[in-house]
């Protein structure tokens, strides 16, 4: 069971098989060309889409996300999210030149795949990507300010249920009360977390490593991860490849960069 919670978890938080992953992920695209050429061009927009055109020559408009902690192999993927939440994964790193396009609406052009399109006994991540020739900001789109050119910036932090609900589907700092930890009865190395936001908003956090959030429970802390709305009945929830500090820091996703291992 263990194993297959770490396979479940080594990309975005969705259940991917995965493969060791490589040192290095695409080259950069060349950069942005005015987007005259592409009207014949298939849209992908969704992983029907992604099934439909693989390794087929797409225009797409998604938005650029990059994880903001890195897991096992040092994997901290840049991808393209779809209108349907697919990730196209774009690159195995940050790619620097392209942090003016995080969190911001862009065009590409390149090849989908519905895995990583090289051979079977190549290291890769088993999961949609995109190889793009250019990337462009779309229409209406202002680049993302980046104080140092080679440093992510950190997601935003929330305090309340509300701006959680506001950054559905997007990666944050959410600032809360470890309330309760409960491990999972088939393989106790795995738990299910409540995290209580500022004003009392409980957040789901599923499948984390139990010896790493267990000395916490009761105290102030930080939570990186993908912010889920909450359908009519059930709790917030908190996704993707999580990461836990103590206190409330907003250089969280910082600090765990630089920690050694996964």
């Amino acid at each position: 069971m263990g194993l297959r919670h770490a396979v479940a978890l080594c990309l975005l938080g969705v259940p991917l098989g995965c493969a060791t992953a490589p040192a290095a992920g695409p080259a950069p695209a060349a950069a942005a060309a005015p987007r005259s050429g592409t009207a014949a061009l298939p849209r992908c927009a969704s992983r029907a889409d992604v099934e439909r055109l693989h390794g087929q020559r797409v225009l797409i408009e998604g938005r650029y996300e990059v994880e903001p902690v890195p897991g096992g192999k040092r994997l901290q993927a840049a991808a393209i999210v779809l209108p349907d939440r697919t990730r196209l994964v774009r690159a195995y790193r940050p790619v620097p030149e392209e942090l003016v396009y995080l969190d911001r609406r862009v065009i590409v052009v390149g090849r989908v795949f519905r895995d990583a399109g090289v051979g079977a006994q190549e290291q890769q991540v088993l999961a949609p990507h995109v190889r793009p020739e250019r990337i462009e900001l779309a229409p209406g789109e202002t680049p993302q300010p980046v104080a140092v050119p080679t440093e992510l910036p950190s997601p935003p932090v929330v305090r309340t249920g509300p701006e959680l609900d506001a950054h559905d589907d997007r990666w944050v700092q959410a600032f809360g009360r470890l309330t309760a930890l409960k491990a999972h009865d088939e393989d106790p190395m795995w738990a299910n977390a409540t995290l209580a936001l500022m004003d009392g908003a409980e957040v789901r956090v599923r499948t984390v490593v139990r010896s790493r959030w267990e000395p916490l429970v009761g105290s102030a802390v930080t939570v990186v991860g993908l912010a889920g709305r909450a359908p009519a009945g059930e709790a917030r929830g908190l996704g993707g490849r999580t990461a836990l500090c103590a206190g409330h820091l907003p250089r969280c996703d910082l600090v765990r960069r630089q920690a050694p291992g996964p």
